[in-house]
């Protein structure tokens, strides 16, 4: 019987932390390029969000009367949820919606019970030939200038996932040392603290 119990309580534990995350989805003519630092593969249709901050980068495309239209990267920054939600356009009826749209990107990110998330948007600026296809060089870019919708934290979030590391050699912070610290051999770790206590 105890058993049992154990085995109930244990189960409700692990479907509670499971169901403690949304999902971000966006409209038909919205694509996912990148969350949170990283780029997506092409046909996301979801990302797992929580809490914390989210950083989203979108690109917008349709065909209204007959022409195709898309508008560069934007970058969408907001303070997450568990619930699901949704990053939704106006529907593109009309050359007149899509003009509208493209002067006031009014997006809306909208949870499944209806709560409207306020966020920060910019422009993801490019260089170079083909700059849509550096999405996460240009955001780690993006995300280490301060810029309005910006997340330091997510500078290196593209890097860090293939072992790499971008430091400012100015203005080393202690965190970065650190990082680098543990991500070394103990024998480089043993040099490197000799060196220390010689300076």
């Amino acid at each position: 019987m105890k058993l049992a119990k154990i085995a109930v309580a244990v189960a409700t534990l692990a479907v509670s932390s499971f169901s403690m995350a949304g999902t971000l989805t966006a409209s038909d003519s919205v694509e996912l390029l990148a969350f949170d630092g990283q780029k997506v593969a092409r046909g996301t249709a979801g990302l797992s969000i929580d809490g914390k901050v989210h950083q989203v980068v979108v690109s917008v495309s349709d065909i209204v009367d007959g022409s195709y239209f898309s508008i560069d990267p934007i970058i969408l920054t907001f303070n997450g949820t568990d619930e699901d939600a949704k990053i939704i356009t106006p529907k593109f009826t009309s050359n007149f919606t899509v003009d509208k749209f493209k002067k006031e990107l009014n997006f809306k990110i909208e949870t499944a019970s209806g709560k409207e998330i306020t966020y920060k948007r910019d422009f993801l600026k490019g260089e170079g030939f083909a700059p849509n296809s550096r999405v996460e060089d240009n955001l780690a870019k993006y995300n280490a200038s301060k810029a309005v919708a910006s997340v330091p934290a997510f500078t290196n979030a593209a890097l860090e996932s293939k072992g790499q590391m971008v430091i400012e050699t100015n203005n080393v912070k202690e965190e970065q040392l650190q990082v680098l610290f543990k991500k070394a051999d103990k024998e480089t770790q043993k040099r490197f603290l000799e060196w220390a206590k010689k300076q």
